[in-house]
Parts: structure tokens; C-alpha cells; sequence
């Protein structure tokens, strides 16, 4: 859900871009700042989501060209992806993610 929905929406309001400049683009990822915020503040440390949203850097989503080509409606593929949550992360947070 976060990884398709959630950044579209933050797309939609303007607070994931890349502006363009002579160095490639500056990305800004304030939507996914303020989402690290607020589900820093809902999900306690010792749940198994704080792990998997606010520690991995990776994470699992089906693979639904894969599961496409071979034919397979039922058994699902999956891919592991970069955590979008994580976007733009600076280094004091990640560093409070670390010890946390």
C-alpha cells in the first residue's frame, strides 16, 4: 500500500520532485519525510512493522509481470525493492534508525 499508493499521493501534492539543475537534479523527499514522522509516532519500536517499514532497506512486493509471464495467478513472486519510506533520508535519522 505505501510503496504504490501512498507515493503517488505524495507525488500528487508536490512533495517528492526533482528539479531539474547542471548537476543531474535535486531531489526533494519531504513526503516521505513528514510519512517517517508520523509513523515513527504510530508504530511502537517493538513492533514488527517498525522494523520492516522503518529499518529495512529493502522490501518485498509481488512481482506481477513475473507472475504474468509464467502464468501463475495463485503462487505469488515476489521482488525485493528499495524501501521508498526510507527516500531521501538524512543522516541523523538514519542514524537514530540504526541505534533504535
Amino acid at each position: 500500500m505505501i510503496q504504490s499508493h501512498l507515493h503517488t499521493v505524495i507525488k500528487s501534492l508536490g512533495l517528492f520532485r526533482v528539479d531539474a539543475d547542471e548537476k543531474g537534479g535535486v531531489r526533494d523527499g519531504a513526503g516521505w519525510k513528514i510519512t517517517r514522522d508520523i509513523l515513527h509516532q504510530m508504530i511502537p519500536k517493538d513492533h514488527a512493522l517498525h522494523k520492516l517499514w522503518l529499518q529495512s532497506t529493502e522490501v518485498k512486493e509481488k512481482a506481477l509481470l513475473t507472475m504474468q509471464t509464467v502464468g501463475s495467478s495463485r503462487e505469488h513472486a515476489y521482488a525485493k525493492i528499495p524501501n521508498v519510506i526510507l527516500y531521501n533520508e538524512d543522516s541523523e535519522e538514519r542514524k537514530a534508525r540504526l541505534l533504535n
